[in-house]
């Protein structure tokens, strides 16, 4: 029998892959899912970088640069996803990892408009 966690980690895969993103953005919402970007740390760990120090956050130089982090806990990208929040009129929350972001919205299709909409949960 598979755990709560396990269940809700397959409805969110299954959600990126059904959505009507192109296909170029579900491989890549589905690469931060799996935490399988390049991304400082991920490169740290696979010795492309010898000293902790240069795993370091591009943008905030603080913390180690984990996907999680970059995308969603540094001061420089939350910056950013609350301003995108504010356009939109919706509150952004707190959002510390990939899985909470893409649980927030639904991809959806507006038949009258021919086109895909964005709809915050």
């Amino acid at each position: 029998m598979q755990g709560t966690s396990s269940l809700v980690q397959d409805q969110v895969f299954s959600d990126v892959w059904r959505s009507l993103a192109p296909s170029k953005v579900k491989a890549f919402a589905w690469r931060v899912l799996l935490d399988r970007i390049a991304s400082k740390e991920n490169l740290f760990k696979r010795k492309v970088f010898v000293e902790q120090e240069q795993a370091l956050c591009s943008f905030c130089n603080a913390h180690l640069e984990s996907c999680s982090h970059l995308f969603f806990s540094c001061s420089v990208s939350m910056h950013f996803w609350q301003l995108g929040a504010s356009l939109l009129g919706v509150d952004s929350g707190t959002v510390t990892s990939p899985r909470e972001h893409l649980s927030q919205f639904k991809v959806g299709w507006n038949n009258t408009h021919r086109r895909v909409s964005l709809t915050w949960q």
